[in-house]
């Protein structure tokens, strides 16, 4: 998701949804934006508690690297890859093969 802000409102309308469905989310976020989060316990609190949130960073126009430890600050703008816990072991070897 790309909403340019709107990412808390988004993602607090989906709370039911991921809970029943736990689907993988790439999601961008702007922390300067007014209606964004406050920080990462703001962000981890829209969302359920078995989800692992990755940093994803884009080292070049071509290149991107996913980091496999989870988020411990949110700052400016950043790409994250969210994973329920039980899917999180097949994420990484399908990113391991990238």
């Amino acid at each position: 998701m790309d909403i340019e802000g709107y990412e808390k409102p988004a993602l607090s309308g989906l709370k039911n949804t991921l809970a029943e469905c736990r689907p993988v989310i790439f999601l961008e976020v702007t922390m300067d934006s007014g209606s964004s989060f406050k920080d990462l316990m703001d962000l981890k609190s829209t969302i359920p508690r078995e989800y692992k949130i990755y940093s994803v960073i884009e080292k070049s126009p071509r290149t991107t690297n996913i980091i496999s430890y989870e988020m411990k600050e949110l700052t400016g703008k950043v790409n994250l890859l969210m994973v329920p816990t039980n899917q999180s072991s097949r994420i990484q070897r399908i990113l391991a093969e990238l």
